[in-house]
């Protein structure tokens, strides 16, 4: 999977592997689920929950990333990679999947 993250005025190119299902088990959740297998943010499990509404649908994106890393400790790469990568290309995957289911 590749994204291009916007930094100040550059982009920076951000690319993983992962490995990817669904779970329709349950009919009012619907779950994609993402375990990262390569790059930066191996080991990441992400799962899409798709539940239906009144109007429509919710999407909500969940992330669970843990990566210990020597010297730094189990906290602060996780912590950097979800405020500075993780939130921004979620966010803006979230509003061109919106855009599109509603054009």
């Amino acid at each position: 999977m590749r994204a291009v993250r916007p930094v100040w005025k550059a982009n920076v190119p951000v690319s993983w592997q992962s490995e990817q299902w669904s779970d329709e088990s349950d009919p009012d959740d619907l779950r994609l689920r993402f375990v990262h297998v390569g790059g930066a943010t191996r080991g990441m499990d992400v799962t899409w929950h798709i539940r239906p509404t009144a109007t429509g649908s919710r999407v909500t994106i969940e992330h669970m990333f843990l990566r210990r890393l020597p010297i730094l400790g189990d906290d602060l790469f996780p912590r950097i990679v979800d405020r500075f990568f993780v939130r921004p290309i979620a966010g803006r995957t979230l509003a061109t999947f919106k855009r599109l289911a509603e054009g």
